[in-house]
């Protein structure tokens, strides 16, 4: 069993022992939705317009910031694993020395957006787990 099924696992222990962990959470920054965007695809604006926008939105809608121990679910995949998008910014940044969840863009991900199952990364030497809802 790989290190996304066991996470994907763990879905259930969130839920559960959030009565007696203590972990904070919080949404992605869908305010940014569009700085995001132009971020990604600085050198293919014709994707900033609105179709990518609500598209946008929904996945960010979806993004949780969830934050524990560090070895809490060490069975977690590491950010750094995730598929990078730079096909229209080859100059991306992906730099998560300090991490902040209101300034992070997950669009620059291939995030399991459409996925029936919710998936989770670690951001690397960090307290934070972020959760992908599934898609409907």
């Amino acid at each position: 069993m790989n290190c996304i099924h066991l996470c994907l696992l763990n879905a259930a222990f969130f839920a559960l022992s959030s009565a007696s962990v203590s972990y904070s959470q919080e949404s992605a920054n869908v305010t940014k939705v569009e700085e995001f965007l132009k971020e990604i695809y600085r050198d293919c604006p014709q994707y900033v317009d609105s179709s990518h926008i609500e598209f946008g939105k929904d996945c960010l809608k979806r993004t949780i910031f969830h934050k524990v121990a560090k070895d809490q679910y060490p069975e977690c995949p590491l950010l750094s694993v995730a598929q990078k998008k730079n096909k229209c910014n080859e100059q991306m940044s992906y730099d998560l020395s300090s991490f902040d969840p209101q300034t992070f863009n997950p669009l620059k991900y291939h995030f399991f957006y459409y996925s029936p199952n919710t998936s989770f990364f670690r951001v690397d030497g960090t307290e934070y787990i972020i959760e992908i809802k599934p898609g409907k």
